[in-house]
């Protein structure tokens, strides 16, 4: 279906005109309008002296000139949209690249997921295992007080040890609440720290960072360690000549020695010889000086491996913090299955004891000398208990300063990828506003295009 034509009378330079278009009556109108103000702006200046071919000549021309105009705008709108086009780009590559390196940190952080909850299922298995033997024990205990209240009433001696027995395990069972105490905190640590597993590959990034320093810096240490080389080699030289020189001039005073021994009276041929030995003290001193100088250098090189050692220290520290992160939770089931395993042996031993002493203590006295072996290493293990409660504290503060360090450069990596983003909806908006002003010029060079067309049919009419 055709579009519906419009006929509309317009008034152009006092002439009545109907013009026919698809457009809307409004439209046209303001076709009309325009094409009056160009008018007036030539009646203003020599229409009256240029006659009216010409007249209509310098009216089209303007309105050429407007076209010409607004289409080098267009142009120039265009050349700034294809690069915001091109920056868009960019900014939409580097988001694929950052999603892409997020969606690898989360496989990463599923799989260390894996791995801790099979960790933890097996150090909730040991630790069930670890609560029966503790039941057991504390069963053990029982029996092994009742056979203490009957043995009270004939041994003092076993008394004093039965007494000194219970103190050693007050502080035992004491020692075993702190260590609880300790493992719960150190289990908090682990779990925050689980939780911030998955942001550690930035980290590991910044290490790789690092170790390729750290390669110029070995790299370096090579070179330096080839100097020093040198300059040992050169210090090994010169300490045989000052060794040359000192054995010459120990050979020099025994000579003196025994010609003053020998020959008092010649005091000239002493002096010669002084003289020589003045010389070969010269050379001396020429020896230890560039001995000197020598050790200055050998200083200096030092001083730099020192610092270049230093570098690499920093380096390696770092890469041994970020390695004993999962090695710590490793460590501590390791751990807690020693405990079990000293534990249950432990049960074992009290068990078998506790046999050995109800069979042979109504017969012998070497029972309390048994007792008192047991007591022994009862102190024995609590001093273990007290030693390994003290590891699990530094392991818990170290887990907490490597958490501490770990949420440190989690922040700084979510404030780049927060200036990132920032820096990207900039981009955006910039772009936005481009299409916009090149959507404006658009419309308006399309409407200046219509009216020009229409103005020249118009024209072509009245002729």
């Amino acid at each position: 279906m055709e579009d519906k034509k419009n006929y509309v009378k317009v008034i152009i330079d006092s002439t009545v005109y109907t013009l026919v278009g698809v457009e809307s009556e409004k439209y046209i109108q303001s076709v009309a309008e325009y094409i009056n103000e160009k008018i007036n702006e030539l009646n203003k200046g020599t229409l009256n002296q240029v006659g009216l071919n010409k007249a209509s000549l310098i009216v089209t021309l303007n309105i050429a000139d407007d076209y010409f105009k607004e289409k080098e705008k267009n142009k120039i709108l265009e050349e700034k949209t294809l690069k915001a086009d091109n920056k868009s780009q960019i900014n939409n590559d580097f988001l694929i690249k950052k999603d892409k390196e997020i969606d690898q940190m989360k496989e990463e952080r599923q799989s260390l997921e894996i791995k801790i909850n099979s960790l933890t299922s097996k150090l909730n298995e040991f630790k069930n295992k670890f609560e029966k033997s503790q039941k057991e024990l504390s069963q053990t205990k029982e029996n092994f007080k009742t056979l203490e209240e009957e043995t009270e009433k004939s041994k003092i001696n076993f008394d004093l040890i039965n007494v000194e027995l219970s103190q050693t395990k007050s502080k035992l069972q004491d020692s075993e609440n702190e260590l609880s105490q300790t493992k719960s905190k150190l289990q908090d640590s682990e779990n925050e720290l689980s939780q911030t597993k998955s942001k550690l590959q930035d980290s590991e990034n910044e290490l790789s960072q690092t170790k390729s320093k750290l390669q110029d810096s070995e790299n370096e240490l090579s070179q330096t360690k080839s100097k020093l080389q040198d300059f040992e080699n050169e210090l090994s030289q010169t300490k045989s000549k000052l060794q040359d020189s000192e054995n010459e001039l120990s050979q020099t005073k025994s000579k003196l020695q025994d010609f003053e021994n020998e020959f008092p009276q010649t005091k000239s041929s002493i002096e010669a010889f002084k003289n020589e030995l003045s010389q070969t003290k010269s050379k001396l001193q020429d020896s230890e000086n560039e001995l000197s100088q020598t050790k200055s250098k050998l200083q200096g090189s030092e001083n730099e491996l020192s610092q270049t050692k230093s570098k690499l220290q920093d380096s390696e520290n770092e890469l041994s913090q970020t390695k004993s992160k999962l090695q710590d939770s490793e460590n501590e089931l390791s751990q807690t299955k020693s405990k079990l395993q000293d534990s249950e042996n432990e049960l074992s031993q009290t068990k078998s004891k506790l046999q050995d002493f109800e069979n042979e203590f109504p017969q012998t006295k070497s029972s309390i000398e048994a007792f008192k072996n047991e007591l022994s290493q009862t102190k024995s293990k609590l001093q273990d208990s007290e030693n390994e409660l003290s590891q699990t504290k530094s392991k818990l503060q170290d887990s907490e300063n490597e958490l501490s360090q770990t949420k440190s450069k989690l922040q700084n990596s979510e404030n780049e990828l927060s200036q990132t983003k920032s820096k990207l909806q900039d981009s955006e908006n910039e772009l936005s506003q481009i299409k916009s002003e090149l959507k404006t010029t658009k419309n308006e060079l399309i409407t200046a295009k219509n009216e020009l067309a229409d103005f020249i049919d118009n024209f072509d009419n009245n002729k």
